[in-house]
């Protein structure tokens, strides 16, 4: 037999009213009623069926997560996080991949088909952020941005603090002896590209009395034939670098093989710091130094920021947005040395 509110309420002699209250965790029920509500729900195996309570709030207890790419190892971490978040208040999560669409509204239409509470997009472009923003808020649907490239967006925004991480990456090299420095990104069109490159050259400026900066060289695709060719003619440049600043982990592992290619020596005759504290930075040879992202942190931070929306009586427009930044930290490691 099925155990319902209404078997729960007939053992404890009150209304089913009451114990429907509870076991939503109304703050009109008192702590002792609801505890022994929840006792006597535990003891009799009750479940709560969230088809039906989707019916009556008009929301299910799902989150939807729209990865703007394939998922790769820093995306896996923030969706480690989310998990963990979800689960501890008893939501779950939609996944859904984006990689090559541009127009976002069929995808947004599925969500709010299947009543999510919530939204968290993963690193998604500016022009389908503002698609989201639009369609989410004239549903009054929260939505959280994750590592966006849309900071402008009116929504709430979680990131690593780049700025940070950049400037940590500047102090560590120049305090090594270093002047002559290079930057590889990848594409300049990404905030994320940009405010790691302008915070390094800032903090370049500030401590070195405001150099002549370098255009950063842009990969843009960070294994491919394109990405080597503009590689080697970075270090075959006179004067050529003595230190390279990656704005990711993969874009630091093509540079440290085109460098040995070249026959030049890790970190004697070139130091790099790369940017995300991924595996490859422990696995190549010499292990790079590198920016650490606390990815798994930022997807806590941002399921925990949704669901926190979405458990509003009242809808919280977009218009007043909350970025949270999470801080980096420099992992120091055998690619880096005194000049």
């Amino acid at each position: 037999m099925k155990i319902t509110s209404k078997h729960i309420a007939e053992q404890l002699g009150i209304s089913q009213s009451t114990v429907s209250l509870a076991l939503r965790n109304d703050p009109r029920i008192k702590d002792e009623t609801r505890k022994r509500i929840m006792e006597t729900a535990d003891r009799l195996g009750y479940t709560p069926n969230l088809v039906s309570r989707s019916l009556v709030s008009g929301k299910t207890q799902t989150i939807a997560v729209l990865a703007a790419f394939k998922i790769f190892e820093h995306t896996g971490r923030m969706l480690s996080g989310m998990a963990q978040a979800a689960q501890e208040q008893g939501y779950t999560i939609k996944l859904m991949i984006l990689e090559g669409k541009t127009d976002l509204s069929d995808t947004i239409k599925q969500c709010l088909a299947n009543r999510v509470a919530g939204v968290i997009g993963i690193s998604i472009r500016p022009k389908s952020a503002v698609q989201i923003t639009q369609m989410l808020d004239q549903h009054q649907t929260p939505l959280v941005l994750l590592d966006s490239n849309a900071p402008e967006m009116a929504c709430h925004h979680v990131l690593s603090d780049d700025k940070m991480g950049s400037h940590q990456a500047a102090e560590h090299l120049i305090g090594l002896g270093h002047r002559n420095l290079a930057v590889l990104t990848g594409h300049m069109d990404s905030s994320v590209t940009k405010r790691r490159t302008k915070a390094f050259w800032e903090k370049a400026a500030e401590l070195l009395g405001d150099p002549a900066m370098p255009k950063p060289t842009e990969l843009a695709y960070h294994i491919n034939d394109v990405a080597d060719h503009k590689t080697r003619a970075l270090l075959n440049s006179l004067p050529r670098p003595t230190a390279l600043f990656c704005t990711t982990d993969f874009m630091a592992a093509v540079a440290l093989r085109v460098a040995r290619s070249m026959g030049l020596l890790i970190p004697q005759d070139i130091s790099i710091v790369g940017y995300g504290n991924l595996i490859i930075s422990e696995l190549t040879d010499p292990a790079l130094t590198t920016v650490d992202e606390p990815f798994t942190q930022m997807g806590f931070a941002a399921m925990s920021t949704v669901l926190n929306s979405a458990k509003c009586e009242q809808y919280e427009s977009m218009n007043q947005p909350q970025e949270i930044l999470l801080p980096s930290e420099l992992i120091i490691r055998q690619s880096t040395s005194k000049v």
